[in-house]
């Protein structure tokens, strides 16, 4: 990764496994770099294992609500929002939907918009968006 500061990601249960299987090194190396990592997850009791693994290299938010897209934000100005198609944490890659941005205005507007819901979300339940 070329990040150089931060990156927020905003995933869900299913995104989060998929994070820490293929990226959990990457995390390390970019903590070495003094990149900060903030990762916002919907709060289920299946991924508590992941959480605290994550919570070593990652500061990590568990929120209330659900969305189908997981987002990840580098730098503040680069953002990839995408809808993957899991099926038992297998991907399918020929269903999957991505977009990609360079512009800094809409990655501080949907992580904006994330962090407002989140902390209008109950914790207790999963609200779908």
């Amino acid at each position: 990764s070329k990040a150089e500061k931060s990156i927020h990601i905003v995933t869900d249960e299913d995104g989060l496994i998929i994070l820490y299987k293929e990226f959990n090194r990457m995390f390390d190396e970019l903590v070495d770099r003094s990149v900060k990592i903030e990762i916002m997850v919907t709060d289920r009791l299946d991924n508590k294992h992941l959480l605290r693994e994550l919570r070593y290299v990652c500061s990590v938010k568990e929120t209330g609500f659900h969305s189908p897209l997981t987002i990840l934000c580098v730098d503040e100005g680069q953002i990839l929002m995408s809808y993957l198609h899991l099926d038992k944490y297998l991907s399918k890659p020929e269903e999957d939907k991505a977009i990609f941005s360079n512009d800094p205005i809409l990655c501080k507007m949907i992580l904006s918009l994330a962090s407002q819901i989140s902390r209008q979300a109950p914790s207790a339940e999963n609200i779908d968006i």
